[in-house]
């Protein structure tokens, strides 16, 4: 169904809020019990001093133990301003979803990464 309200639709979350980053940045889990369909997950990365920046999705039953990468949720690794996308199905996903993303060969990077979906509704 078409819908010209998305914002009453659909939840945007940040998982690694928009920053210089120095280290390998794993976020808090989300629980995604309450979402319906297919979850979609950017990552965005600007300016790299050097090196790549790749990520991936990780998955687990209880949100603290577990954790696991989520089968093609997986980001390539990139040299600087990129915007990347994938779909997460969350029949694939355990309750508990986080990101990784792993800085390799440089100091720093400039980068954020989202996951929107559409909550059930009440």
């Amino acid at each position: 169904m078409f819908t010209k309200d998305l914002s009453a639709h659909l939840t945007v979350t940040a998982l690694v809020q928009p920053g210089n980053k120095t280290t390998t940045q794993t976020s808090a889990a989300l629980d995604i019990i309450d979402y319906e369909g297919d979850l979609l997950v950017l990552q965005s990365v600007g300016t790299l001093t050097a090196g790549t920046c790749a990520g991936t999705i990780e998955d687990s039953a209880d949100g603290a133990t577990g954790w696991a990468a989520v089968s093609g949720a997986t980001f390539a690794a990139v040299a600087a301003n990129q915007l990347q996308e994938l779909k997460l199905d969350k029949r694939s996903c355990k309750r508990y979803v986080r990101y990784v993303g792993t800085l390799a060969g440089g100091p720093d990077m400039n980068m954020a990464v989202i996951i929107a979906g559409q909550l059930k509704r009440q």
